[in-house]
């Protein structure tokens, strides 16, 4: 149980890193500040994908793991 929570951890952390480093212009203005939450602007944040990222990964982890 531990190392599928560390592996999802790692796994989490390192593609949020990658999401910072490339910064994509639909969660990140031009200045490179997180975009907030907007129903006119931008509905995809980092705000309402981190916790989807997270499900995600520890989902990706029990299938690999078992």
């Amino acid at each position: 149980m531990f190392i599928n929570i560390f592996i999802s951890t790692i796994f989490y952390i390192l593609i949020l890193a990658l999401i910072y480093k490339f910064k994509p212009s639909m969660m990140f203005d031009l200045d490179g500040n997180i975009k907030r939450f907007d129903i006119n602007n931008s509905v995809i944040t980092l705000d309402i994908i981190a916790p989807i990222l997270a499900l995600f990964c520890y989902y990706i982890t029990l299938i690999i793991i078992n």
